[in-house]
C-alpha cells in the first residue's frame, strides 16, 4: 500500500449523518436559544466548509461559551441512540483498509463514544486512534497535532500518511502538516467546494465511481 495510515474525517466523509442528525438538532438548540432567523442547511455546510464550525459558532452566531455548552448538551440528549451508517464505498475501502494491516485514525468535530458506536455498528472493529472534539480547540483540526501525534506514535513518515476529508479544515490540516489529501467530494455539489478542493487536493473524489479507481491506483 502507499499509505500506511488514514487520518479520515467522520461525518458526511464516511457516513451522511449531518442533515439528518446533527443539523436537525443544532437548528432545534438555535431556536431554544431565541434565535429568529436559524440558517438554513445549506449555510451550516457552507460555514462549516470556511470557516469551520468552531468559528460558525463562536464568530458568526456570536455564541458564548454558555451557549455553546448548551448547544452540545442538547446534541447529545437529542442524537444518543443515533446510528451513522456508512456509505457502502467507503465501508468497503476501510475494511479492506484494515485487513491489509492500514492504520486508521479518526479526525472529527464528534465524540469519540459516537465515533467508536458509529464504527462497531458499521464495521465491527473501533479505528487505532479518534481525535475528537474532547480533544479541545489546540487539537481539534485543523491543527496538525493528529498528524503529529499519529506519526510519533506508530512511527510513520509524512509520506505514509493520507487525510480524506470533505471540507476546508481537513484540507488546512493535511496542508499544514506536509502530508497528501483527499477530497471526499460525493457529499455536496457546492462549486465553491469543487473549485477549491480540486485545485488543493493531491487527489479529488466527485462520486464513488472516482473514490472506487483512486483506491484501485493509489491507496490499495
Amino acid at each position: 500500500m502507499k499509505y500506511k495510515c488514514i487520518l479520515i474525517d467522520h461525518d458526511d466523509t464516511v457516513a451522511p449523518t449531518s442533515e439528518y442528525i446533527h443539523f436537525p438538532s443544532f437548528k432545534n438548540s438555535l431556536e431554544k436559544l431565541g434565535f429568529k432567523e436559524i440558517i438554513t442547511f445549506e449555510e451550516y455546510i457552507n460555514y462549516s466548509y470556511d470557516p469551520g464550525f468552531e468559528n460558525l459558532m463562536t464568530n458568526i452566531l456570536k455564541l458564548n461559551e454558555e451557549k455553546i455548552k448548551f448547544i452540545f448538551e442538547e446534541w447529545n440528549k437529542n442524537t444518543i441512540g443515533q446510528i451513522g451508517i456508512f456509505y457502502e464505498e467507503v465501508k468497503n475501502f476501510l475494511i479492506e483498509f484494515k485487513q491489509k494491516g492500514g492504520i486508521i485514525g479518526v479526525v472529527t468535530h464528534s465524540t469519540k463514544d459516537r465515533i467508536e458506536k458509529d464504527y462497531m455498528h458499521n464495521l465491527k472493529f473501533i479505528p487505532e486512534d479518534i481525535y475528537s472534539w474532547e480533544l479541545g480547540k489546540d487539537m481539534r483540526k485543523p491543527s496538525i497535532y493528529p498528524i503529529e501525534n499519529i506519526k510519533q506514535k506508530y512511527g510513520l513518515s509524512n509520506e505514509e500518511i493520507l487525510v480524506i476529508d470533505d471540507l476546508k479544515p481537513g484540507l488546512i490540516m493535511a496542508k499544514n502538516g506536509k502530508v497528501d489529501f483527499l477530497w471526499a467530494g460525493w457529499a455536496y455539489k457546492n462549486p465553491c467546494f469543487l473549485n477549491e478542493m480540486i485545485k488543493n487536493s493531491t487527489y479529488f473524489a466527485t462520486n464513488f465511481s472516482d473514490f472506487e479507481k483512486i483506491i484501485i491506483e493509489k491507496l490499495l
